[in-house]
């Protein structure tokens, strides 16, 4: 999602909270457009981020419903996700999502 998203103009880093850092690392360490800052245990810090982010991108395909795309609202931030059940029977009918 996120190299399309670059491609078309609209961002232009990616920041990655959380996930095993040493995997990140070594996997986008060429990447001067790949920000990893490793897992971050002050919700204060998360929201901050978040509220400063453009758009959250939830990459999971399996979560029946995660806490991080709440989180995100909730500081008005848009989060883009792949189509679950689950994700759409929770969040499809709410005011703040948008379903493409």
């Amino acid at each position: 999602m996120f190299k399309l998203a670059k491609e078309r103009g609209y961002l232009r880093k990616l920041y990655i909270i959380g996930g095993n850092i040493n995997d990140i690392t070594s996997k986008y360490s060429n990447e001067t457009d790949i920000i990893s800052l490793g897992r971050i245990n002050d919700k204060n810090e998360v929201y901050r981020i978040l509220s400063k982010a453009k758009v959250n991108i939830y990459p999971s395909i399996s979560d029946a419903f995660g806490i991080t795309i709440l989180e995100s609202l909730g500081v008005y931030t848009p989060v883009v996700m792949y189509y679950n059940e689950a994700n759409y029977e929770y969040f499809s009918k709410s005011k703040t999502c948008k379903n493409s």
